[in-house]
């Protein structure tokens, strides 16, 4: 058979389902999908682990000629950076765990604060869901087009650019003089959050693969939740300080401030200007086609779920435990603690939760964190501990697996840049729904019992959804239907 395709070269990478790229790249044309994925079959069994131990990497297919090539490795979700050499990989991890635990820091700087910030600026409690969650809200508004913008200026620019802006999003929190001015200065923390850990995200994919990439991101998320838990712990000192709550928020752009420098170094072998750019209305005509799948809406009914929630405790829970009669130093002490507990567990499952038991890790810690959140509901001292180390273990993997989830899903393999982008926008959506759905109740009823139940009903939605809708790759969904 001719092949009718001129100059098109696709990566079949041989054990981890990627050969369905080809069939999606090349629909409609199945009968050449069909040829690409035979040529690229590996031997099975031993021979298996011996092409990859002498191939090292997986085989680039030419279409015109049938050849290939494995000296050349393209990579499906870092479109538009060159790989970083292997010899540097992990100081540029070391500089994205600083700058996603410096980012962190900034996002949890409203937390141990809500109470003065409420009193001096006359903030109901609705208005200050919505200045905890104005940050998410950016989040998902921007992350379509920062997707664009890693393509065009490069990932390593945009965290560099990401991060001079949650500084300055720090420093602009520090002299807000109203709501209004507030929630600005937290949304411009959104879209530096955005630039952050999109373009982290996109230097994880292409530097590390298998097990490594699985690490990388763990220590990449449990950066943020380090951020977030020593901000917890800090935060009242720091508001005890001469000038009060302005003094504790603007003591959150120093960490960013300080590693921004060592970033520009790390990083300036990795800040060639790209030579081809995706287009925003290129990137949102991707978007549009992966929801049409069901494994991806899956996904985002997942992360709406999981994301609300872990953005509601991180930002009420230091109020919550003062309502329960807590100081407020020791509130924000369990809330760091709750906040130290989802590290390890961010490092750990996501190295051992391997593909074929994603779904069940996910399902797994959504029922957790609908069983902590009506344990915290109920206010008993042994219960609500308990509620906290359950949130605490399963928020801490959550955001990990489910980005995971997004970008290796079947139909967003070759559409990394966009699936990158969907995971973003809801988890910014997500993370204005938590925060506000608890200040609404509040205002409602005067407290939090009511809205901390309706977070749990929707959290058990969405472990509902995971459990029965998420994507698995081929193989495991083969035995999954072959035990059934």
């Amino acid at each position: 058979m001719e092949l009718a395709v001129d100059r098109v070269e696709l990566i079949a990478r041989v054990g981890e389902g990627h050969l369905q790229d080809v069939a999606d790249a090349l629909e409609p044309d199945r009968a050449v999908a069909a040829v690409v994925a035979h040529a690229c079959a590996p031997p099975a069994g031993r021979g298996m682990r011996a092409w990859e131990r002498r191939r090292g990497r997986p085989p680039i297919i030419s279409l015109t000629d049938g050849s290939v090539n494995y000296g050349k490795m393209i990579t499906s979700a870092g479109a538009g950076e060159a790989p970083a050499p292997s010899r540097g990989r992990w100081p540029v991890l070391a500089g994205l765990a600083w700058m996603s635990a410096a980012t962190g820091f900034v996002a949890a700087s409203l937390a141990p604060v809500v109470p003065a910030l409420m009193r001096d600026l006359a903030l109901s409690p609705t208005t200050a869901g919505v200045a905890l969650g104005a940050w998410q809200a950016a989040l998902g508004l921007s992350s379509v087009a920062v997707g664009a913008l890693i393509s065009r200026w490069g990932a390593a620019r945009v965290v560099a650019v990401g991060a001079a802006l949650t500084a300055l999003s720090s420093l602009s929190r520090a002299a807000a003089v109203d709501g209004v001015t507030l929630v600005l200065a937290v949304a411009l923390g959104g879209v530096a959050w955005s630039m952050v850990i999109s373009g982290a995200a996109s230097l994880l994919t292409t530097a590390f693969e298998g097990r490594a990439r699985r690490l990388g991101a763990g220590i990449t998320f449990g950066g943020l939740s380090a951020g977030f838990a020593l901000m917890l712990a800090v935060g009242p000192h720091l508001a005890g300080l001469p000038g009060g709550w302005r003094t504790a928020l603007a003591a959150g752009a120093v960490p960013m401030l300080a590693g921004l420098p060592a970033w520009l170094l790390l990083s300036r072998e990795l800040r060639a200007r790209p030579p081809a750019a995706a287009r925003i209305r290129q990137v949102l005509g991707q978007s549009l086609d992966l929801l049409r799948r069901p494994s991806i809406l899956a996904v985002l009914a997942a992360t709406l779920s999981g994301i609300s929630a872990g953005h509601a405790l991180a930002s009420w829970l230091p109020t919550v435990l003062g309502r329960q009669g807590l100081s407020a130093s020791l509130a924000g002490l369990v809330a760091a603690g709750y906040m130290a507990i989802g590290i390890l567990s961010s490092i750990s499952v996501t190295v051992v939760a391997r593909p074929h038991h994603r779904r069940w890790w996910i399902t797994g810690g959504l029922a957790a964190v609908a069983a902590s959140l009506l344990l915290l509901a109920v206010g008993s001292a042994p219960l609500v501990a308990a509620g906290i180390v359950a949130a605490g273990v399963a928020i801490g993997f959550l955001p990990s697996l489910l980005v995971l989830a997004m970008l290796e899903s079947p139909p967003a393999r070759s559409l990394g840049g966009a699936a990158g982008g969907l995971y973003y926008s809801m988890s910014g959506f997500a993370g204005l729904t938590g925060p506000v759905v608890i200040g609404v109740f509040a205002d409602w009823t005067g407290g939090f019992t009511a809205g901390l139940v309706a977070m749990a009903a929707l959290v058990a939605a969405g472990a509902a959804v995971a459990a029965g809708a998420l994507p698995m790759p081929p193989s495991a969904a083969a035995s999954a239907s072959e035990a059934a």
